[in-house]
């Protein structure tokens, strides 16, 4: 059950954040740099959960979504 409960956040993150991303209002206080390197983020994981992230275990499943939430964390300040 965890591990399901895992990959749902994990996914609905995922989906949050490309809307996220497309705001305009976000383009007013990040610079390109930034928005490319977390656009990047979000392909690499979102590419590695539609390819792995259905045979992963719950730590490996944690470990990208800290790794979604910490790439996105300096314009979430």
């Amino acid at each position: 059950m965890k591990e399901m409960e895992i990959r749902n956040n994990l996914e609905t993150d995922i989906y949050k954040r490309k809307d996220w991303l497309e705001r305009e209002e976000l383009k007013d206080y990040a610079k390109p740099e930034e928005l490319e390197q977390i656009n990047n983020s979000l392909k690499t994981i979102s590419e590695w959960y539609e390819e792995d992230g259905w045979n992963a275990n719950s730590t490996a499943l944690q470990l990208k979504h800290d790794e979604l939430k910490d790439s996105i964390a300096p314009l979430e300040k």
